[in-house]
């Protein structure tokens, strides 16, 4: 899950590095963010159930 977040961080990063090198749209950089955020939620939940199941097959 680890590597997943990080690669979420860097696509971000990227998204809003490139969104800024013109003329900052503050519309598409919420965007952006709150793509982040929904991929990043759905990245934990899912952990979180393979992390449940394993608890319960020991």
């Amino acid at each position: 899950m680890a590597r997943d977040i990080t690669a979420l961080a860097e696509e971000l990063r990227a998204k809003i590095q490139s969104l800024t090198q013109s003329t900052p749209d503050p519309g598409a950089i919420g965007g952006a963010v709150q793509e982040f955020v929904s991929r990043f939620v759905e990245a934990v939940e899912s952990g979180e159930g393979r992390r449940r199941r394993r608890r319960r097959d020991r």
